[in-house]
């Protein structure tokens, strides 16, 4: 395994352009669209091992982020 994780960006509305801030990780791609009800997967990859995974998703046609959090169990 490669410590790498799947985030998914789900959207009710049509979000352009989505940038993935998550300084923790490398992402896999970045200004990605989502259409209407969809939803992307991207995958991320730690930049050192055991990397807490925390982030923003910024669409350019949206006023505000959405954090980004995951935990571990």
């Amino acid at each position: 395994m490669d410590g790498s994780t799947f985030v998914g960006s789900i959207s009710t509305r049509f979000a352009h352009a989505v940038t993935l801030d998550v300084p923790s990780h490398m992402v896999s791609d970045d200004y990605i669209s989502v259409a209407p009800d969809g939803r992307r997967l991207s995958q991320l990859w730690p930049v050192e091992s055991k990397s807490p995974f925390h982030g923003t998703a910024q669409p350019l046609n949206s006023y505000s982020a959405a954090d980004m959090e995951f935990a571990e169990s």
